[in-house]
């Protein structure tokens, strides 16, 4: 995989958490998972900053 820009790293993490939600309210992941997911996201953008 190609080397990503700090923003494109940025909205690739806010597609991975908007598809966590979507797969969360299907009822394909649980809660602990899409918090676990959140908490991964968060950390990764604040270290793209």
């Amino acid at each position: 995989m190609a080397k990503m820009t700090k923003a494109a790293g940025r909205r690739r993490l806010g597609e991975v958490e908007s598809k966590a939600k979507k797969l969360f309210l299907r009822g394909f992941i649980s809660t602990k998972d899409l918090e676990v997911i959140t908490r991964i996201v968060t950390t990764r953008s604040k270290a793209l900053k």
